[in-house]
């Protein structure tokens, strides 16, 4: 198989084994860390590895990941394709349009984010939790969202 058909396939299974790897149990010495390249997006996608980064997680599991930070996800999956990263943070987008330029490339992991969001409005601002609660509630039992027409002082979406 070439080289240029075997990175990107090992890049996702590089990251894949990451994934498990960042949550399995256990220490590991400096002497066994599993040495990495991550390339990241600074966006949502990238938040479990950025926070698996700064906590010391992936040490703690036997990883020692050197992160590169880009503005997209093209750019990491760029960076894997050529040779500079061993795992990407990417989005759909990238990856279609690398799917359909004849590129190898394979999910390993897919990270999901929800939209939904949750009124807090703090006490002393006008609104008790509990009135805050029965908006949000009466805004999900009509299918809108919890802020619409509701904005106290010091809300939090």
């Amino acid at each position: 198989m070439h080289w240029n058909t075997v990175r990107p396939i090992a890049a996702i299974a590089g990251y894949a084994a990451l994934c498990c790897l960042a949550i399995s149990p256990g220490r590991a010495s400096a002497a066994e860390l599993l040495k990495a390249r991550l390339a990241q997006n600074l966006g949502p996608i990238s938040g479990l590895a950025i926070v698996a980064k700064s906590k010391g997680i992936f040490e703690k599991n036997g990883l020692d990941i050197t992160v590169s930070n880009f503005t997209s996800g093209k750019q990491c999956l760029d960076t894997v394709i050529g040779g500079g990263a061993d795992i990407a943070t990417t989005a759909e987008a990238p990856v279609t349009a690398s799917a359909m330029a004849n590129q190898p490339i394979a999910f390993v992991a897919g990270m999901e984010y929800s939209d939904l969001k949750t009124v807090v409005a703090a006490k002393g601002e006008g609104r008790s939790s509990r009135q805050a609660n029965r908006i949000h509630c009466r805004h999900r039992q009509r299918g809108l969202p919890p802020w619409v027409g509701q904005n106290p002082p010091g809300m939090v979406t």
